[in-house]
């Protein structure tokens, strides 16, 4: 089961502990909030300690959803909970670019379905198991987007990503949280 760490969504971002600059990839889970998008519930979630203040009707509609973080010694609150992190895994990048982000490479957050959940799965079963597998998952240059070579660390990017979308599978609530990628560099 993937252990869900509470982390701001958008602080964290770029500022992994002793990391340096390089692709960094995310899934997250966002709460599913009556009458709003994941977008607008991102947006809301950088602005949590305001709206307590500013607009009680809307903090109170949220709080059910506020979970505690803690990071680099400092509490806050936040909607957004990590459940997976990748570091210059690029071959997984590309393909939530192709697959998810209609070929559009932007540092944004994009919504992930059950169903391409379920295609990414196959894709690093394909590759884990077919010789000429690694053609599904192809790897991408980027700045600083690490190794294109299809070596061992490449096979346990696929092999960490199956995991994760094995475990999303079967235990992520699809019907009360939006699944959410994002990546930056």
């Amino acid at each position: 089961m993937i252990e869900l760490q509470a982390v701001h969504f958008l602080a964290a971002k770029n500022y992994k502990e002793g990391k340096k600059m390089g692709l960094d990839m995310y899934l997250y889970a966002v709460p599913k909030i009556t009458r709003m998008n994941f977008m607008e519930v991102l947006t809301v979630d950088t602005n949590l300690t305001r709206l307590k203040k500013e607009d009680r009707e809307l903090y109170q509609r949220l709080k059910p959803h506020i979970v505690k973080c803690k990071e680099f010694s400092q509490a806050y609150p936040s909607l957004a909970i990590e459940l997976a992190y990748w570091r210059k895994a690029n071959q997984i990048h590309n393909w939530f670019v192709k697959n998810v982000q209609n070929g559009q490479d932007n540092c944004m957050p994009y919504e992930v379905s059950r169903e391409q959940v379920k295609d990414l799965y196959n894709c690093c079963q394909e590759v884990l198991t077919n010789e000429n597998g690694y053609k599904v998952l192809p790897t991408i240059s980027g700045f600083y987007f690490g190794s294109i070579e299809y070596d061992r660390f490449y096979y346990m990017d696929v092999e960490q990503t199956k995991n994760i979308a094995a475990d999303i599978l079967e235990t992520y609530d699809f019907n009360t949280y939006h699944l959410i990628y994002n990546s930056s560099w």
